[in-house]
């Protein structure tokens, strides 16, 4: 259980810290996702993202054995942004939910959106939980919308305080996705 533990760290220490996401997944910032409908996002220089499809064993585990199974069984997208409940260990909490809480309150968004603050911290369940939980995390990095309609996310490969500035404008221009 210690080096599940280990390895989830490990994870998201990796997506905090930028690494270079070379997932077969990855799209352009104009292209489409592949089964979706045309998306094109603009103004999110220096911001590295990507779209991914979510696998059927992700999608078994989201519905069913998550934290967020009511969000994404709800007909609505899910806005998530991560929170550490591990001592020692940061993530820009605070920034990332200013920068969310605008379109958390505005009924607009309130309207094709869940927000939901996701604790990192140790799983705990089956073998396959557990690792379904560890590659949902390790797609969403510190930052993702997830598409239960589509079975598809949006990811912030990597993020700074200068770019959380930048999710207002993901979360607005992916309201209609």
């Amino acid at each position: 259980m210690r080096n599940i533990v280990i390895i989830l760290f490990i994870f998201i220490l990796l997506a905090i810290a930028g690494s270079n996401n070379t997932n077969k997944n990855k799209i352009s910032k104009t292209s489409k996702p592949t089964s979706a409908k045309q998306i094109k996002i603009t103004g999110l220089d220096g911001l590295g993202f990507s779209f991914k499809n979510i696998p059927n064993s992700i999608d078994n585990y989201l519905k069913t054995e998550s934290e967020i199974k009511d969000y994404y069984n709800a007909d609505k997208k899910i806005v998530l942004y991560f929170r550490s409940e591990w001592p020692g260990f940061t993530l820009p909490e605070k920034e990332l939910e200013s920068a969310v809480r605008p379109y958390m309150t505005n009924n607009l968004y309130r309207d094709s959106y869940n927000f939901y603050n996701f604790p990192v911290k140790q799983i705990t369940g089956t073998r396959e939980i557990i690792e379904a939980s560890n590659e949902f995390i390790n797609s969403c990095n510190i930052f993702c919308i997830v598409n239960p309609k589509t079975k598809q996310l949006f990811s912030a490969d990597r993020i700074s305080s200068k770019q959380i500035e930048k999710i207002g404008s993901v979360i607005e221009q992916l309201k209609d996705w």
